[in-house]
């Protein structure tokens, strides 16, 4: 009977196999974290190949994890800031939009000044307008004279 040669296992494979678990179990943490766990993976598997050719590969593989995991949280904590840069400048934005949208008593005030229809719609088509033309809305514009012609015309704007 033929026995079958034992071949010994490289931390290569161990180390790659470790990188791809590492990388697809990242989808729920944050920039940093994500940049820590894959600095960690990737410094662990470069430093135990380049420590597999000095006979080193545990202690390359523990610095490489190191120097990987701080350079992956460097990385990572940028990109955090950077998003919530970005969100609150989104935010910012939005809210600046909102205080400029046309509202139902500048509607009826727009109204009540004389202002043509065209005039009061043309104002809502550049600024927004965040009237919910619901029934009830509808039948108050209509008590405070509001035409029924710009009324019909912001019910279609809001489509």
């Amino acid at each position: 009977m033929q026995s079958v040669p034992y071949i010994p296992m490289t931390p290569r494979l161990p180390a790659g196999l470790f990188v791809a678990i590492l990388i697809s179990g990242c989808a729920h943490m944050s920039p940093t974290d994500q940049g820590a766990l894959t600095g960690a993976g990737l410094g662990a598997a470069t430093g135990a190949i380049i420590g597999d050719a000095s006979g080193n590969s545990a202690e390359g593989a523990l610095l490489g994890a190191a120097i990987g995991t701080v350079a992956g949280v460097a990385v990572g904590h940028k990109e955090e800031v950077q998003m919530e840069r970005d969100a609150a400048i989104m935010a910012a934005r939005e809210s600046e939009l909102r205080r400029r949208e046309i509202t139902m008593s500048d509607v009826v005030n727009m109204s009540r000044q004389g202002l043509k229809d065209d005039t009061i719609l043309l104002a809502a088509q550049t600024r927004g307008c965040q009237i919910d033309m619901n029934p009830n809305n509808m039948i108050y514009l209509k008590e405070q004279g509001v035409s029924e012609p710009l009324i019909k015309q912001l019910i279609e704007y809001g489509n």
